[in-house]
């Protein structure tokens, strides 16, 4: 009898979280290890916990207080939008056929479900 098995492929996250968490358990056991925080990577690391994900999450909240659920899931649903044009705009990453039909649906949709309603209503 043959036996198929199927292992799930790692999510991106757990692939990080697993690596992170092997880095660090490799500095608390190897023998003469090196670990320095220069000022520059120290400055890096407030400024990625400060402005790249403490300010974002609490303007997140502050601003869904002001705006129905529905508009700030959508509005929030556009952050993958965003990230790729910046990639394309700053990284200078590949603009190909997948995003833009990606970014088209994710727009078309933002439009659809914030404009239909209304008009619906009239």
């Amino acid at each position: 009898m043959i036996k198929i098995c199927f292992k799930p492929i790692p999510s991106y996250q757990n692939i990080v979280y697993n690596k992170s968490y092997r880095i660090i358990l490799t500095l608390f056991f190897v023998k003469d290890h090196k670990f320095y925080i220069t000022f520059k990577d120290g400055f890096q690391l407030i400024y990625l916990i400060i402005l790249c994900t403490t300010l974002p999450f609490f303007l997140i909240l502050y601003g869904m207080k002001h705006v129905s659920a529905t508009t700030s899931g959508i509005l929030l649903s556009l952050e993958s939008v965003m990230a790729a044009f910046m990639g394309i705009i700053i990284l200078h990453e590949a603009f190909t056929l997948n995003l833009f039909i990606g970014g088209v649906i994710i727009m078309f949709s933002f439009v659809l479900s914030e404009v239909l309603p209304k008009v619906l209503k009239k």
